[in-house]
């Protein structure tokens, strides 16, 4: 969800969505190594290759694009917002 173009850019500019989107990741990450390390040895191993998968092809499919997955980050002049609010003031 958090990758939709349209909602991409959104939680650095809004605080409550950016702490939803930090508790989703927190609570997907505990969730599925809690089910990992229940698992026997063999299952936590496919469990973990297969949840590799999605992210695999997603970035199989961004980098033979041949058009940007998000527009707003081709223009000369964009700065993703995560990186404006890390910037210091001297530069």
């Amino acid at each position: 969800m958090w990758h939709v173009p349209e909602i991409y850019d959104a939680p650095p500019r809004t605080p409550p969505l950016h702490a939803a989107e930090h508790l989703s990741f927190l609570l997907t990450g505990v969730a599925f190594w809690w089910l990992v390390a229940r698992s026997g040895t063999g299952a936590a191993v496919i469990t973990i290759f297969v949840a590799s998968l999605p992210g695999t092809l997603l970035g199989a499919l961004m980098t033979l694009s041949t058009a940007p997955w998000y527009p707003a980050a081709t223009r000369p002049d964009h700065v993703p917002p995560r990186s404006k609010a890390n910037r210091s003031p001297a530069s």
